[in-house]
């Protein structure tokens, strides 16, 4: 018989990114209302940040609603609201209806399906929103090391949280990860998630050899991938508890939750 402990923790854990709904690309049936509060508790998240996948290319008012009523049923789920940088007089509109008729958590930039680049003038107005209100930015992020300098210099209020950089890194030097993520480490008030389809060996505890705990948040990607998963990985890893607590809690207190 083999023998081990659960996963039982003594504080929630928070999830900052997840989706819902269908998407062309992947299958994912229990991405709907009930089923996916039922996915979610399953694995004893609490709280989980949504960009619904029909919002990621720009149909971003349908999205936005869907997630003011799916935060209005079940308290397992808040939204990401995301923009149009195609249409600056209607992402004005988002951001009113997001952030002063509905509670939303944050906003969600994703360039590579929206097919506008990163620097591009279209997100200024969302930037400057965010940065006059404390908000956080989850950022399916592409725009290199000299803009991410910039956006942090510029919009020093607002959060960046790069999508996906905690899990890509593997221990060695690859493309411009490593510099990413060497100014994660010392700017402010960017950060980076641990959402992806990959787990290098001892991916958790090399990513913390190069950056504060402080500066990561659990990030399950659901539904596209299972967070059970991507627990695992958090839970198992050969870190202090503080660093657990920090990167399945607290960070994202800080962030999403502050005061």
């Amino acid at each position: 018989m083999i023998e081990s402990s659960d996963f039982a923790v003594d504080f929630p854990i928070k999830d900052i990114h997840g989706h819902c709904g269908t998407f062309a690309t992947f299958n994912v049936p229990d991405a709907q209302g009930a089923k996916l509060d039922a996915v979610i508790r399953q694995n004893g998240i609490s709280e989980v940040c949504i960009a619904p996948f029909i919002g990621l290319s720009c149909a971003c008012a349908q999205s936005n609603r869907m997630m003011a009523e799916l935060s209005d049923k079940y308290s397992s789920m808040r939204g990401l609201c995301l923009i149009d940088p195609y249409d600056a007089s209607e992402t004005e509109n988002q951001l009113a209806y997001c952030f002063e008729a509905n509670r939303f958590a944050g906003l969600k930039f994703h360039p590579y399906y929206n097919q506008v680049p990163d620097d591009h003038k279209g997100y200024e107005a969302a930037l400057a929103y965010a940065d006059k209100h404390k908000l956080f930015i989850l950022w399916h992020y592409g725009g290199g090391v000299d803009y991410l300098r910039e956006l942090s210099s510029g919009y020093p209020n607002a959060n960046f949280v790069l999508a996906h950089y905690g899990t890509v890194w593997n221990g060695e030097a690859c493309d411009d990860t490593k510099k990413i993520l060497e100014l994660v480490a010392i700017l402010d008030n960017v950060y980076t998630d641990l959402a992806g389809s990959v787990c290098y060996l001892d991916a958790l505890p090399k990513l913390l050899d190069l950056i504060p705990y402080e500066k990561v948040l659990f990030g399950s990607d659901l539904c596209f991938l299972d967070a059970a998963f991507q627990l695992g990985q958090t839970l198992r890893a050969a870190i202090p508890a503080a660093a657990k607590y920090a990167i399945l809690c607290g960070n994202y207190d800080r962030i999403v939750n502050p005061g």
